[in-house]
């Protein structure tokens, strides 16, 4: 657990911040992208979070990213900054917020990982649908529920796709 059990301030509720997976793995906006593969290979994960010079986020690039932004637009990854591939100012949930929050974002936002950060932006990790289900804390119906709303909006953009 990346941080201590605050749940007197939360009415005792699971928080987001004791759910996910820690510690954060981050690159520089400024990294190619072949670094953030290199760190996406080296720490079997499927995103990192982009950070500023204060470590703070600014944006994630995933391996659907790498692939789509990179590899299928022909771009040279040896001097590709991520800042020009990643997707900026991504959804985040803080790591005092309850794990309902975590899963009312994933519905709202349609994604399926959030970087989990401190009060000032700072990452300290990411939450997945995946923890949600493994936690216990977020009904099974409600899981399902998410998970048929990002498939059907990946359903309807691949339909839209000439």
């Amino acid at each position: 657990m990346p941080l201590p059990a605050r749940r007197a301030e939360t009415g005792g509720m699971a928080l987001a911040g004791e759910v996910g997976a820690y510690p954060a793995f981050t690159v520089s906006r400024d990294a190619t992208v072949v670094r953030a593969a290199e760190e996406m290979r080296d720490k079997e994960i499927g995103d990192v979070i982009v950070v500023d010079v204060e470590d703070k986020v600014v944006g994630v690039v995933t391996d659907r990213d790498l692939a789509v932004r990179v590899i299928a637009a022909h771009r040279d990854p040896e001097v590709t900054k991520v800042e020009e591939v990643m997707t900026p100012d991504p959804i985040t949930v803080a790591a005092l917020d309850p794990v309902e929050e975590a899963e009312r974002l994933m519905r709202q936002h349609l994604v399926h990982r959030l970087p989990v950060v401190d009060r000032d932006r700072k990452p300290l990790g990411v939450v997945s649908l995946e923890d949600l289900a493994a936690s216990g804390y977020i009904a099974d119906s409600e899981l399902r529920s998410v998970m048929k709303s990002i498939a059907r909006a990946y359903q309807l953009r691949s339909l839209a796709i000439p």
